[in-house]
């Protein structure tokens, strides 16, 4: 299947305007390390139109950058997207990522089991969080934290992405244990060209 060959995860948001966020994204165009992000469009609270409008605004603008839509294999087949991010359920285990060697599979993750899992089936990479407190997550309870991972990252042989309350004061912390971080507040603002040039300085 595809390959990871990205360490910075930017995530779309619902709560934010996609004017803005198009805008925000579109700044990328003056990023230096493009090959060292990927975008996933993850929408929960837009129609298939506007999704779609996002979509082509984001081609149209050619940023070079992977781009993985969220749980929408249709969207990633029409648009000839990257890949597909599935939530933390068995909806990609009815894939047969046989006939997709070139597209890129992430699974979102919550406890070690759900990531060993996606190994099992060949996931390219997951997403673990929240690993600190973020607001999105508190009706769910307590961020995981890493102490679980630090005890087996050996055990990986998938990339895993940090996600959940990520900021530039936390993330040297994650390096040892993570391929990379996977963020919403942190990048879709209009910092984000200056915040990723500051993640990559605290990621060395």
């Amino acid at each position: 299947m595809g390959n990871i060959d990205f360490n910075t995860y930017i995530i779309t948001d619902d709560n934010t305007p996609l004017d803005k966020q198009l805008f925000y994204l579109k700044k990328l165009k003056t990023y230096k390390y493009k090959d060292e992000i990927a975008i996933q469009i993850r929408f929960n609270e837009q129609s298939d139109e506007s999704i779609s409008i996002f979509i082509k605004e984001l081609l149209s603008a050619n940023l070079k950058i992977k781009l993985i839509i969220n749980n929408r294999f249709d969207l990633m087949q029409k648009y000839n997207l990257d890949g597909v991010h599935f939530k933390d359920n068995d909806n990609y285990k009815k894939i047969d990522f046989k006939n997709y060697e070139k597209k890129i599979f992430i699974k979102s993750t919550h406890s070690i089991e759900s990531i060993l899992d996606a190994q099992l089936f060949k996931i390219d990479a997951v997403t673990y969080g929240p690993v600190f407190d973020t607001p999105s997550k508190r009706k769910f309870g307590k961020a995981n934290g890493y102490e679980k991972i630090k005890n087996n990252f050996s055990n990986f042989n998938i990339p895993v992405f940090a996600l959940g309350g990520i900021d530039l004061t936390n993330i040297k912390e994650l390096k040892p244990y993570f391929t990379g971080i996977a963020a919403i507040r942190l990048f879709i603002n209009e910092n984000i060209v200056e915040n990723l040039n500051k993640r990559r300085e605290e990621w060395k």
